[in-house]
């Protein structure tokens, strides 16, 4: 039977110190993440509207090259 007592003891004790977070932390974890991410979205928002002006552009020069090329070709004035 003693040995039936150190194992309860042990489980009691193994109780006592159990791992894991509470709620407290995990919220805390929580409101650190949704801060995080407020801080890092209107960037991201930016990025995106650079990224469209981008493209806008690269597709003006496109077009202009183009345009150019065809009025050598045809050696006439060509409009866009």
């Amino acid at each position: 039977m003693t040995t039936n007592l150190i194992t309860t003891k042990s489980h009691s004790v193994m109780r006592q110190y159990q791992v894991g977070f509470t709620l407290l932390e995990l919220l805390v974890v929580i409101v650190i993440i949704i801060t995080a991410a407020a801080v890092v979205a209107p960037s991201l928002g930016s990025r995106a509207q650079q990224a469209r002006l981008d493209s806008g552009a690269a597709r003006l020069d496109a077009l202009v090259r183009h345009a150019r090329t065809r009025a050598v070709i045809e050696r006439r004035d060509v409009a866009l």
